[in-house]
């Protein structure tokens, strides 16, 4: 390695050039860096690789890692929520989660258009996209999600104080959905240089999903396996009016080629998926709502506590007839709550035909849907009652990619196994990338001793 090349630098300090560029090689002073100074530096970086580590191992602990102890925030979330939860006209509205601590948040129109200019040459060279983005905040318009700003002066704000906050959006599209392919996104991540955005005055509030594993588990504990999806989850709560002028957006009174297109200032007025609390007020808010029911049905409340995902309904029964009733019961506890349980798949054709009987939105088969059925990102056969992995598209990319830690970061983060099928030959791949970041750990203690 070290091609013969050394440059005296002082008494005590040489550089010596090797294939890796040129080091610096001697014995040094610690007067312009305490020894204090120096641990605490190696320290800092240990944790933060160690940090990196425990990351990428993260999942195989699902089921055996110790829960998190609850936090003096989450704890305020909480409390937060519990008092300005309200339930009106088969519809829960709350209140954002703002910390008391909170920085000013400062309008942002300016970030807002730069980043919607960007958006409308996009929508200027494909007419497919724009067609479907407009029919997306047509629909919207249409049953209340959103509402255009109301002109008059003194619009409550956030605290009632008028601040006023713009949301930048973009669309996702997902050709392998049956329904809702295309998707609006908005980031309340966007700020001003030296400002804080939305999302760093609001609180994010504890995780209340179901674990993640036992979810699973139980889908496949028993013979009789059904799920569903909960239709725009996010989008059935309302936000208080005192909340939604920090939840505007922009958009276009027309085609971006008119002439006569204007500029349209319009707001939400429901849960936004891509607020940093809206994932705990979803959750919260159908815990709440599944209290009201825990005298009349205990157990059909407590399955559903256990087995709604975020927006997923995923759950197993020994009977077509207990499948029947608790699908049945779910259905209509949850439509007390204006959110609609659809798109039913199960591996049982009696309950498939029980369901045909009645009032349930019935899935067609993924083969004909021409798309593939996920279970909480696992693809899941139904007609054979089998989770698959489709290896093909990563073993295509190992064959076009150097081996470089960062190419096997990459690959290996592609592969969701959450239940460990694959974990033999997934670990396989994590290894090497392991023994390398325990060697540089144990070099930069070396280098601080």
């Amino acid at each position: 390695m070290v091609s013969g090349r050394v440059e005296r630098l002082s008494d005590t300090l040489v550089a010596i050039e090797t294939m890796f560029g040129w080091t610096v090689q001697g014995p040094v002073s610690m007067s312009s860096m305490s020894e204090a100074s120096c641990m605490k530096i190696c320290t800092e970086e240990t944790m933060q690789v160690s940090n990196q580590l425990r990351t990428f191992w993260e999942i195989e602990s699902l089921g055996i890692s110790c829960e998190d102890e609850e936090r003096a925030a989450d704890i305020e979330a909480q409390e937060h929520f519990s008092r300005s939860v309200s339930y009106k006209e088969r519809r829960y509205e709350v209140k954002l989660l703002w910390r008391q601590d909170k920085s000013e948040l400062p309008d942002n129109l300016r970030v807002a258009q730069k980043r919607f200019e960007g958006l409308k040459r996009k929508l200027k060279a494909d007419v497919t996209l724009f067609k479907g983005y407009n029919d997306v905040i047509d629909d919207y318009l249409q049953q209340g999600i959103c509402e255009d700003v109301p002109q008059t002066k003194g619009t409550a704000g956030a605290g009632n104080s008028n601040i006023k906050y713009y949301l930048p959006h973009h669309a996702v599209i997902r050709e392998d959905k049956a329904t809702t392919k295309l998707r609006v996104v908005f980031d309340a991540s966007a700020h001003e240089n030296g400002c804080p955005s939305l999302n760093d005055c609001l609180l994010t509030g504890p995780n209340l999903n179901p674990d993640l594993l036992n979810v699973l588990v139980r889908f496949r504990l028993r013979p009789i396996a059904f799920m569903a999806d909960n239709t725009k989850a996010f989008l059935q709560i309302s936000i208080a009016e005192e909340d939604r002028d920090v939840l505007r957006f922009l958009w276009l009174t027309g085609h971006p080629d008119a002439e006569d297109t204007t500029l349209r200032v319009l707001r939400m007025t429901r849960v936004v998926f891509g607020v940093s609390s809206s994932p705990f007020l979803l959750a919260a808010t159908i815990r709440n709502h599944l209290e009201r029911y825990q005298t009349s049905h205990t157990q059909f409340t407590d399955t559903l506590k256990n087995s709604l995902y975020v927006d997923d309904f995923i759950a197993s029964s020994s009977s077509v007839e207990e499948a029947y009733a608790l699908t049945a019961s779910a259905k209509e506890i949850m439509s007390d709550a204006s959110m609609n349980l659809c798109k039913w798949t199960t591996n049982s054709s009696e309950l498939k035909a029980k369901w045909q009987q009645s009032d349930f939105d019935h899935a067609m088969d993924p083969e004909t849907r021409g798309c593939v059925l996920k279970v909480l990102g696992l693809v899941w056969r139904p007609e054979t009652d089998d989770f698959v992995f489709n290896l093909q598209h990563l073993m295509d990319i190992f064959k076009d990619r150097e081996n470089t830690k960062r190419s096997v970061l990459r690959s290996s983060a592609r592969l969701f196994d959450p239940m460990g099928f694959l974990t033999a030959i997934h670990n396989q791949s994590k290894m090497p990338l392991s023994r390398y970041v325990a060697k540089r750990n144990q070099l930069g203690r070396r280098a601080a001793r």
